[in-house]
């Protein structure tokens, strides 16, 4: 499979990966990312994305905006998990397409702003107590072992947060549009 890469930076290189199929690719990619995993010095980190396969060099550049926008989700503390091909991103792949910034931000900021505010003003986590309560579908107890705190104390900052925000949590257009906001959150 020929592989070309380019240093861009002294801490970026590209690859452009001929491949027949979305297969292929990841198994590539896999194969790239675990060769320069063995080449790092021990505490050296490194961040992989792999933009969508493309037929066509029009369509290249895109997908090297595709990598790089999940190059930056993968630094998000909690997306380490999430995965760094284009074809695996779930919902991210929707996100990254949106291309008017300004209607994500102000989404964002409608909804999740009130707690970031709180959050900022009072040095308070709500923030990241309702996101590990949602991504853990909301479950308390999952929530508490997750933070290392109580379950009481979940339940408090998850009512909390539900006050600060005006919101039903248990309301089932709440929970999605919250995870989105998150998501977004997760772009910037």
């Amino acid at each position: 499979m020929p592989i070309s890469a380019v240093i861009v930076s002294d801490r970026e290189i590209l690859a452009v990966i001929h491949c027949d199929t979305d297969e292929q690719l990841a198994d590539t990619a896999a194969d790239v990312k675990s060769l320069v995993e063995r080449q790092l010095r021990h505490g050296e980190r490194m961040t992989i994305g792999v933009g969508k396969l493309t037929r066509s060099l029009r369509c290249l550049y895109k997908s090297y905006r595709q990598a790089k926008a999940i190059m930056r989700i993968r630094e998000k503390r909690s997306m380490l998990e999430a995965g760094y091909i284009y074809a695996d991103m779930g919902a991210h792949r929707l996100l990254l397409g949106l291309e008017d910034r300004e209607i994500a931000d102000d989404y964002l900021r409608t909804l999740l702003g009130p707690l970031l505010d709180y959050d900022a003003q009072k040095g308070t986590d709500l923030v990241e107590v309702l996101r590990t309560y949602l991504f853990n579908n909301g479950s308390v107890q999952e929530t508490a072992a997750q933070l290392y705190v109580h379950r009481n104390t979940v339940n408090y900052r998850i009512n909390r947060a539900a006050e600060i925000l005006g919101m039903d949590l248990g309301n089932l257009e709440a929970r999605p549009q919250l995870m989105l906001c998150f998501l977004l959150l997760d772009m910037q």
